[in-house]
C-alpha cells in the first residue's frame, strides 16, 4: 500500500513537473512574444520616420535633378536667343521691328514718316502728281525716297528722281530693266540710310544741295545725299544720290 502510494505520488510529482516545466517554457515563449511585439512596436515609429526621411531625401534629389536640368537648358536657350541678337545687332535690326513671317529681316527704313510726309507720300504714289511735294524740305523728298525703295514701288521711286534738263541719267523704261538685286537690299540701304532723317540740308547753288548725314558709328565720317531742286522749285533726289 505505502508502495502504491509512492509510485502514484511520484506520477503525481512527475506529471506536476512537466506541467511545471511545460508551463515555463510556455510562459518563456509568451514573454518573448510579447517582448518582441513591444519591441518592435517600439522600433515602428523610428521605421516609419526613417522610410519618411528616406522618401523626402529622394524626392529633393529628384526635384534638384530638374531643377539643375531645367537651369542648363535656360542657359543653354539664354546663350542662343544672345548670339541672335548680337547678330541681329551687327546687321543693324535691333532698331527695326519687322515682321517675323517675310523673307528679309528688316521691312522698315531707319526713321518714320511725320504726319505730313505721310500724307504726301500716300497721295504722291496713288498719280505721282508733283504738286503733292511741293513745300516739302530735301529731307523730306528724300525720306520719300527712301520709303517708296523699302516698299519696292520703282515707280514711285524713279517719279522722285530729277527731271531737270542735263541730269537725267536714264529712262523710266531704262530703269524698269534693272534687277532687284542691283538695287541693294534692305539691310543695305537701312545702313546706308541710317539717320538721314538728323542730317542738315548743305545748299550749294540755287538748285543744287546734299544732305549731311552720319551714317557710320564714327562721328567723323559724314555720308552725303544730293538733290537737285526741278525748274518748278520741287526738291528731288539726283540719279544715284550717294556716289
Amino acid at each position: 500500500m505505502d508502495n502504491k502510494f509512492i509510485n502514484i505520488k511520484d506520477e503525481i510529482n512527475e506529471t506536476v513537473l512537466k506541467d511545471i516545466y511545460f508551463s515555463d517554457k510556455l510562459e518563456q515563449r509568451v514573454l518573448f512574444s510579447i517582448k518582441n511585439q513591444k519591441f518592435q512596436k517600439d522600433l515602428s515609429p523610428f521605421k516609419n520616420r526613417f522610410i519618411s526621411l528616406l522618401s523626402l531625401t529622394v524626392t529633393v534629389i529628384f526635384l534638384l535633378g530638374i531643377y539643375f536640368v531645367g537651369t542648363q537648358l535656360n542657359l543653354f536657350k539664354g546663350d542662343q536667343q544672345s548670339n541672335a541678337i548680337i547678330e541681329m545687332g551687327k546687321n543693324g535690326t535691333i532698331n527695326n521691328p519687322t515682321d517675323a513671317n517675310s523673307n528679309e529681316i528688316i521691312s522698315l527704313p531707319p526713321f518714320e514718316l511725320t504726319p505730313d510726309e505721310e500724307k504726301a507720300y500716300n497721295h504722291f504714289q496713288s498719280n505721282l502728281d508733283l504738286t503733292y511735294l511741293e513745300g516739302l524740305e530735301p529731307i523730306s523728298i528724300a525720306k520719300l525716297y527712301i520709303k517708296a525703295g523699302f516698299d519696292k514701288k520703282n515707280d514711285v521711286q524713279y517719279a522722285l528722281y530729277t527731271d531737270r534738263p542735263g541730269y537725267v541719267q536714264w529712262s523710266k523704261e531704262e530703269d524698269e530693266k534693272i534687277p532687284e538685286s542691283d538695287r541693294g537690299t534692305n539691310e543695305q540701304n537701312f545702313e546706308r540710310y541710317k539717320n538721314i532723317d538728323k542730317g542738315k540740308f548743305v545748299q550749294t547753288s540755287n538748285y543744287e544741295g546734299y544732305i549731311e548725314y552720319d551714317s557710320s558709328d564714327n562721328p567723323e565720317i559724314k555720308s552725303g545725299f544730293k538733290m537737285i531742286k526741278n525748274e518748278n522749285g520741287v526738291w528731288k533726289v539726283a540719279f544715284m544720290p550717294t556716289q
